[in-house]
């Protein structure tokens, strides 16, 4: 019971603080502690974290009440094509040598590489902190994040696909590519491929499923991770067809209401995982893009 008081006590003086701050250089109503619990909940479930400067955009204020605000907010989250980027984060990922204009993944894009260049999966991950950090973009950069999790790859797994493949015919005829590195390339390409997709999870995050679905399905990095990049007939891979079916969309079972009460029911079967892995067989790389 004593420790229930100190929780109480502790997150009332934190209230109490954040309202003193957010008032100190205003004449406007103090927000109560029921306001100022119900804007951190907002903020913390829109963007990573709630820092104290974010705050007014979901208290009440401008003569609008909270949920007005609360709506404001929200509807320009969900609408990241129209919010113009800080200077800060302008600048931090000016730093790194990959795109960081979403969208430049789509080959038809003017700022597209054809190649990756002396990219890192640090620089990737660097990228993705400062947009969580200071993107203005709050609400996208929470659910690329959440995307790249659904549709789970591995750097090391396509590092590796690379360095084979460069260690092999024709790469290792020093005649024709003399000085090539294949652990440098190795890392280079695996890099680019993980940066195509967390583009497209960007520039998708926020848009419909159906999309993220065929983005990972049609892209290098899960080809590789999920080996549809060597699956041929007649015994096709079954590895993403698995994935596909119980992680990505359908999950293995399903409650279903019977006369007798509730039941699991499973959603789908073995034969249509042998049907998926026939349709997801015969992909491969050509080059630096994907084909059928």
């Amino acid at each position: 019971m004593k420790r229930n008081r100190f929780v109480l006590t502790r997150r009332a003086r934190a209230l109490g603080i954040v309202s003193l701050l957010l008032t100190a250089s205003s004449a406007a109503q103090v927000p109560t502690p029921a306001e100022i619990s119900r804007a951190g909940h907002v903020l913390r479930r829109c963007q990573h974290g709630a820092p104290l400067g974010d705050y007014g955009q979901v208290l009440p204020g401008g003569g609008n009440t909270q949920l007005a605000n609360i709506f404001t907010y929200i509807t320009t989250q969900t609408n990241p094509g129209g919010i113009v980027e800080n200077a800060e984060t302008t600048n931090l990922l000016g730093l790194y040598s990959m795109p960081t204009v979403v969208g430049a993944s789509d080959p038809n894009h003017p700022l597209h590489p054809a190649q990756p260049g002396t990219w890192t999966i640090e620089d990737l991950a660097d990228a993705n902190i400062v947009r969580a950090v200071w993107s203005e973009a709050k609400l996208r950069e929470v659910m690329t994040g959440f995307w790249q999790e659904h549709f789970t790859t591995n750097y090391w797994k396509l590092r590796g696909y690379f360095f084979k493949k460069f260690s092999s015919p024709p790469y290792n005829n020093t005649t024709l590519y003399p000085g090539l590195n294949p652990a440098a390339l190795a890392s280079q390409y695996a890099a680019y491929f993980e940066w195509k997709q967390n583009d497209k999870f960007r520039l998708h995050a926020l848009g419909k499923f159906s999309d993220l679905l065929l983005a990972s399905a049609q892209g290098e990095a899960m080809m590789i991770y999920l080996d549809t990049v060597d699956s041929e007939a007649p015994t096709a891979n079954q590895n993403y067809a698995r994935e596909f079916l119980e992680l990505s969309t359908c999950g293995r079972v399903s409650p279903f209401l019977t006369a007798t009460g509730w039941t699991l029911r499973f959603n789908y079967t073995f034969q249509d995982i042998l049907t998926l892995s026939d349709v997801f067989s015969g992909w491969t790389l050509v080059d630096n893009a994907t084909a059928p």
